[in-house]
């Protein structure tokens, strides 16, 4: 535990993100007396919708699904002690939905830093389960945007971004937005608990004002920029807590523009093309920049750019046999204030990636995916079933990615051709048509980790990171659940292999303890994982500003 290592080669991949997949494999695994003797069982289940203070939630409609979001009986409403029942289903996996107007819709087990969700299982052996849904108030975001002389500002685009994980780094991730109407006012509702940056801009480069005097062609153009509270360069955030209503006053900055010029390559003859600037860390939700190319040499530019990253991108199709194949260029940008220029975007096939999956037949459902490593907020792409029935994975653009596989059971083995895709990221050529062999197994482990602090106690809701593949200076998949009462988490699903985990509080968060994996390489722990073994981690809280027991 907690070993330091010169690099950690994680050959892991969980696959319980998604449902507790420990119930899952009891209800694969036990069968109801009753199916011997031909006659079908129905079984029932009670439970207790309640806040996170344990207060109970009445006249809340509640409804039951099946793992394929069918509806499995009428919804009920909880009675005044939040108490709901339901009866008469067969056996299987059963998702919960909650809803009331004032509150909104939550789904049990899931959190604002994890999709999963928690199925509950009536079977022969626990034939009347009861459970407990917790439920945290939602909070809302108010407040003005004026511009710098204190007139309100129409129009804008209002965003709350949130402090999560993606990629191995924390990142600030949009949760919510508005616009603002015609006295500047915004609301942002259903914020949930965590910590958050609140930004306005306009959805467009919109000039600002001239201050003072200017000579025509003497001075830069300014333009309203993206203004946040805190201010993108501070490390303090907006802390949301249940229930919590906040009102904000946001006055727009200026900032010097430029503008971005080039050329698209490759365009089929006869056609027309426009270009796109999208913000590779957008906070104020979509705000793109967008240009045309002219002319035959098909040149574009764009003007009152704000500084920033951005990827420039440009789709067109061709006619291939009568068939269309369509063409995307996409290049990196980062824009200053002085102008970027001789931009060449060259027009590429789509690359397409078969998938075949080798599974038992019992494995369960199964997704594929494939996540861009270079995308800091980027999800994966997920394979389709087509027409003829095949998987194929439909990406936008070439580049570099890793593999995310989801399924009750586990991982074996993954090729993309004959690069090992199971334990690397894999480079993927535009255009590249190519298969993905993924193979799943029964043998599998699981590891029931337990967060602790420097006096190796428990700690309840602390936040567990497993790294599923990739090392801590190069992360591919991970899973980040919050620890429970006792503070463990069960991960189960998991290839037989090393593991790191890092598990950290509220506190460790909000000091900036947990900023990137790679600075992190010392203070991981790490769990070997056999198949058909669960093993045991105790993982050490990382304390304020990394200072915390190793």
């Amino acid at each position: 535990m907690g070993e330091d290592r010169e690099e950690t080669r994680n050959n892991s991949r969980a696959s319980g993100v998604y449902v507790h997949m420990r119930l899952a494999r009891a209800f694969l695994f036990l069968l109801p007396l009753s199916a011997a003797f031909g006659q079908p069982r129905s079984y029932s289940f009670t439970g207790k919708l309640v806040f996170d203070d344990g207060s109970p939630v009445p006249s809340a409609e509640i409804e039951v699904s099946t793992m394929a979001w069918q509806e499995a009986a009428d919804p009920v409403l909880t009675d005044p002690q939040g108490r709901f029942a339901f009866t008469g289903l067969p056996e299987g996996l059963y998702l919960l939905t909650a809803h009331r107007n004032d509150l909104g819709t939550f789904r049990r087990g899931q959190t604002s830093d994890s999709l999963r969700m928690d199925a509950v299982v009536p079977n022969a052996t626990f034939p009347h389960p009861d459970i407990v849904f917790r439920i945290e108030r939602y909070g809302t975001i108010t407040g003005v945007v004026r511009d710098p002389a204190g007139n309100p500002a129409s129009g804008m685009q209002v965003s709350a971004a949130r402090r999560s994980w993606a990629n191995g780094k924390a990142a600030m991730r949009t949760t919510t937005f508005a616009v603002t109407d015609d006295l500047g006012r915004f609301r942002l509702p259903s914020v949930t608990r965590g910590r958050y940056r609140v930004c306005a801009a306009p959805s467009q480069g919109m000039p600002a004002p001239p201050v003072g005097y200017a000579v025509f062609g003497q001075s830069p153009r300014e333009v309203y920029a993206e203004t946040c509270l805190p201010g993108v360069g501070s490390r303090d955030l907006l802390e949301m807590t249940p229930g919590k209503n906040m009102d904000l006053d946001v006055v727009l900055s200026r900032q010097t523009a430029s503008t971005v010029s080039g050329r698209v390559a490759n365009l089929p003859a006869g056609q027309n093309v426009s270009v796109q600037l999208q913000p590779m860390e957008p906070t104020v939700g979509p705000r793109s920049l967008f240009g045309q190319a002219r002319g035959e040499a098909h040149t574009f530019q764009i003007a009152d750019v704000p500084p920033g990253r951005y990827w420039a991108t440009a789709q067109a199709s061709r006619s291939d046999d009568g068939a269309q194949t369509p063409l995307i260029a996409r290049v990196p940008l980062t824009v200053g204030d002085s102008p970027v220029g001789d931009v060449e975007l060259k027009l590429e096939p789509l690359p397409s990636i078969d998938v075949a999956l080798h599974a038992p037949s019992d494995a369960g459902v199964i997704t594929v995916g494939l996540r861009d490593a270079d995308d800091l907020l980027g999800v994966e792409t997920q394979a389709q079933r087509q027409t003829d029935g095949s998987l194929r994975i439909a990406l936008q653009h070439g580049g570099r990615y890793w593999l995310v596989v989801r399924t009750p059971l586990c991982p074996s083995a993954a090729r993309l051709g004959k690069a090992e895709a199971l334990y690397h990221a894999v480079a993927i050529a535009p255009g590249m048509k190519e298969t993905l062999d993924v193979s799943i197994t029964h043998a599998c482990g699981d590891v029931r980790a337990v967060a602790i602090d420097q006096a190796g106690k428990p700690v309840p809701k602390a936040r567990m990171l497993i790294l599923l593949s990739g090392a801590p200076d190069d992360p591919g998949d991970f899973a980040l659940e919050l620890a429970g009462d006792d503070g463990t988490v069960s991960y189960t699903g998991l290839t037989p292999g090393q593991y790191s985990l890092w598990a950290w509080s509220d506190s460790d968060d909000w000091n900036g303890a947990v900023d990137d994996l790679a600075a992190l390489k010392a203070r991981q722990t790490v769990v070997e994982v056999g198949a058909g073994e669960k093993a045991e981690a105790r993982v050490p809280l990382l304390g304020a500003f990394g200072q915390g027991g190793k």
